[in-house]
């Protein structure tokens, strides 16, 4: 019973916060207030240019690892396990301007290796040894209302069949997704690594900006619709 009422407590604080802010999308990974500010803290510096611009020659992974602006611990077991040693040589390709976060995916993806984002530093492990991180989001204005609440399968549906497949419960993997709704308010519950929440979040990011140019249009619209009127255009030669 106790978990229970700490679960609720946890869920209203979200919504809290959600409406506070008034964003269309958030996700909490953290009850902790400060371990959750480290985190994003973290996920911003990933976002910003990568202050390396390419390799003439190859260099170890964990002397690579040490040249960006955050801290990376690598899970020395997980790269043993797949055969991988810290002093791997990497030699990366000039791309101007790609983030640290692309750079980071580009060199560890060829190996099988992903990371995790940790309060105050990033995670290089294993796909098989990246644990699953249990987000909220709000889904509101994504998930379809019927009578009696919102219904989560099409959401769901969209998000197994476009990201990680492979993945999900409903395909044989670990990963899974759950609703859980509140007044008028629709949480998307979701348990998976790291990388797939980025890719749920980029979804999400897309779809809103989609939405946002689509109602500037049809306000572009409206206003030069009105413009053009002809009583405006009377009533301006009258004056």
């Amino acid at each position: 019973m106790r978990w229970l009422l700490l679960f609720a407590s946890f869920v209203f604080g979200v919504l809290a916060n959600h409406l506070a802010a008034q964003e269309p999308i958030r996700s909490i990974q953290s009850t902790n207030r400060a371990d959750s500010s480290l985190i994003e803290e973290i996920s911003r510096k990933l976002d910003e240019p990568s202050p390396i611009n390419g390799l003439v020659q190859a260099m170890p992974i964990n002397q690579l690892m040490s040249m960006y602006p955050i801290t990376i611990l690598l899970d020395k077991r997980a790269l043993e396990e797949e055969s991988i040693t810290v002093d791997e040589p990497i030699t990366l390709p000039q791309v101007k301007g790609i983030t640290i976060r692309n750079q980071i995916k580009f060199i560890l993806e060829p190996l099988q290796l992903t990371y995790v984002e940790l309060p105050g530093y990033l995670l290089v492990t294993s796909k098989k040894s990246s644990a699953n991180v249990v987000r909220l989001y709000d889904v509101t204005s994504l998930a379809s209302f019927v009578r009696g609440g919102f219904n989560f399968g099409p959401l769901i549906g969209i998000i197994e069949r476009s990201i990680a497949e492979d993945d999900w419960q409903s395909a044989g993997g670990n990963s899974n997704m759950s609703g859980w709704q509140t007044n008028d308010v629709a949480i998307l519950v979701v348990s998976a690594p790291g990388e797939t929440h980025e890719s749920i979040r980029d979804l999400f990011s897309a779809h809103h900006e989609l939405l946002n140019r689509s109602k500037s249009v049809k306000t572009t619209r409206k206003l030069h619709s009105t413009e053009l009127r002809p009583s405006s255009v009377r009533h301006s030669w009258l004056h």
